[in-house]
């Protein structure tokens, strides 16, 4: 892997390097070269969960939707025009989902 990516000019950052594992619950790997193995990972905005299961990214991408819906409500009380609630919307809410 170090090789790899130095022959294509890479720098790893070992501090954020994450190994996520999909396999048999009967399997045990090893970690890799002392990188933390991780159950989840976020990679591009997604949550990989280790048993192909995205019950934590929707959770994740509910409560992040939740607490936007709450900032659309404040800015419904403070009588913004709904064209400008519905930009908010569509940065806030339309882009989670």
């Amino acid at each position: 892997m170090v090789s790899w990516a130095d022959a294509n000019k890479i720098v790893i950052k070992w501090a954020k390097t994450k190994e996520v594992v999909f396999r048999h619950p009967v399997l045990t790997i090893a970690p890799l070269n002392d990188i933390e193995q991780v159950t989840s990972a976020r990679l591009l905005g997604i949550i990989f969960h280790d048993k192909l299961s995205f019950d934590e990214h929707v959770t994740s991408t509910l409560t992040a939707c939740n607490h936007h819906s709450y900032i659309m409500k404040l800015l419904r009380d403070q009588v913004l025009p709904h064209s400008l609630l519905d930009n908010v919307f569509q940065s806030l809410i339309i882009s989670k989902i």
